[in-house]
């Protein structure tokens, strides 16, 4: 069902199947790790084939939540990677061309839309779409930036940066007195 999905969709850009042919020998290895599900696609003959094992191995293995590839796919940045809410092992370069490839798709939906409710309502429906795509996608953006200073300021559940470094050079401290009475014990004990 995947696959079928994913082929009407790229059946919808008309730039999509010239794209796919540079992947043509290369496993892309997909993990989306709180659901469990692991995806291989292969692209045979400018089409995508999708299978839950592959007898070849992966070229590049991109893994991570849900949420990440969700936020991976509606922003042109490369912010999940950087964040380390993407992982990706093999063939780096692959992924990340696989990565620009998915968010380079042009879908245009309004054409078989408009085949099924007219070209007024296909219009109206895209502009909503859009509308839908932007909220959501701000909606991601807050919340990558809210919840952190949510847990760290508001409900103090995790320390802030600060606190830290406080910690830390406290441990660092302690560490070395405990180090120089270690030293001083060492020295009297000699001197008896």
């Amino acid at each position: 069902m995947i696959e079928q999905v994913a082929n009407r969709l790229l059946s919808l850009d008309a730039e999509a199947n010239q794209k796919l042919v540079s992947f043509e020998d290369k496993v892309i290895h997909i993990e989306i790790t709180d659901l469990k599900l692991n995806y291989y696609f292969l692209f045979i003959g400018g089409s995508l084939v999708v299978k839950e094992q592959s007898e070849r191995p992966a070229s590049a293995s991109i893994s991570g939540k849900l949420s990440a590839f969700i936020a991976a796919g509606t922003t042109n940045s490369s912010d999940a990677i950087f964040t380390g809410e993407l992982h990706f092992s093999g063939e780096i370069n692959t992924a990340r061309r696989f990565q620009e490839f998915a968010q380079s798709l042009e879908i245009d939906w309004q054409e078989p839309l408009s085949n099924i409710v007219g070209d007024v309502m296909s219009q109206n429906i895209a502009q909503g779409v859009r509308q839908v795509g932007q909220f959501v996608g701000q909606l991601f953006n807050n919340a990558r930036q809210d919840i952190p200073e949510y847990l760290q300021h508001e409900i103090q559940a995790t320390p802030t940066a600060s606190e830290l470094n406080y910690y830390f050079e406290q441990v660092d401290l302690t560490r070395s007195q405990t180090d120089r009475l270690q030293a001083r014990v060492q020295r009297l004990c000699q001197n008896d």
